[in-house]
């Protein structure tokens, strides 16, 4: 609550540069509801951020069914960040989790949604996945041929009714990935109307000058794919 307040403080100064995204307490998925509600309608910020887990709680969880159908309800935005990546006492080695371990959590978070049904039951839900999705691009056709395989030969319990990749695109990937070939892979796994500019900022990866000059000088992009990833999509993005 003192974060919401302090993030609306913020945005009423400044209403020109910044948009605020509440953080709710999933741990209580009650408490969420309400803290949301305060946050959108009683604070006046634009949408949500969250975790790819909640201390180990995966964001699927049946408690959080509730949570996805009012965010979808409300029509606002949905940003995962990855925090506390799963297995994370065998990453504290060599800064592992900044490496690898946060945006694998991140893929682990998004295909859960997936598979699970969560995406198809709201299919108008906007979520933004951070740092290009994760390994997502590079796992868009692994997730598909894993739900065939898993049904037909494992008799995995998928919650879905049609493959993967339907749901795939319905997602928002931030750019964040300083690689160009990542970002050719984004671009072909959701669309190059689906990628926002990236920062990571304030943590010590993050980059907003490079994030921007990389964008404009990527011979591959168009001028109108520029235009799309460095603004217009995140406005379609927050506004719907």
């Amino acid at each position: 609550r003192v974060y919401n307040d302090e993030t609306a403080a913020v945005v009423r100064r400044h209403p020109d540069r910044f948009v605020g995204f509440a953080a709710v307490p999933l741990q209580r998925p009650e408490a969420a509801l309400a803290e949301l509600e305060r946050a959108i309608h009683g604070l006046g910020l634009t949408g949500v951020g969250i975790g790819s887990n909640i201390h180990g709680t995966q964001l699927d969880h049946p408690d959080l069914a509730p949570f996805w159908a009012r965010v979808e309800a409300l029509g606002v935005p949905l940003f995962i960040h990855p925090i506390n990546p799963a297995g994370h006492g065998n990453l504290h080695d060599y800064r592992l989790d900044l490496a690898v371990g946060f945006p694998f959590d991140t893929t682990i978070a998004a295909a859960r949604l997936i598979y699970s049904g969560v995406l198809e039951r709201h299919p108008r839900l906007r979520i933004c996945l951070a740092h290009l999705g994760g390994a997502l691009p590079a796992l868009r056709e692994r997730l598909v041929i894993g739900w065939q395989v898993g049904r037909e030969a494992f008799g995995a319990a998928f919650k879905i009714t049609r493959s993967p990749e339907h749901d795939l695109e319905l997602l928002w990937f931030d750019t964040l990935s300083y690689y160009a070939p990542a970002l050719l892979a984004g671009i072909a796994c959701v669309g190059a109307d689906r990628l926002l500019i990236g920062s990571d900022a304030p943590f010590a990866v993050g980059d907003l000058a490079r994030s921007v000059t990389e964008i404009e000088g990527f011979a591959f992009l168009t001028a109108r794919d520029r235009a799309r990833i460095l603004g217009e999509n995140a406005l379609r993005y927050l506004q719907g």
